[in-house]
């Protein structure tokens, strides 16, 4: 005989509420300091070859946007 396996179902009362209107500016402002605060830890891990490539595509793209304007 096999063991018999009991699976009890567990049911929770989760409710998807959206966010009132006063709570939108404030969860707004946590994810943008959520994302900039990972941009900085992105940085500072950055070593300085990363940093010197990165201006050198920056000039590159900001070259061709001005032959776009004229």
């Amino acid at each position: 005989m096999g063991a018999e396996t009991v699976i009890r179902s567990c049911h929770h009362d989760f409710r998807c509420n959206s966010p009132s209107d006063e709570d939108v500016p404030v969860l707004s402002f946590l994810y943008l300091a959520f994302v900039r605060v990972v941009q900085l830890v992105c940085l500072f891990g950055r070593s300085r070859n990363d940093l010197a490539i990165e201006i050198v595509i920056l000039r590159h793209e900001v070259a061709v946007l001005r032959r776009q304007v004229d």
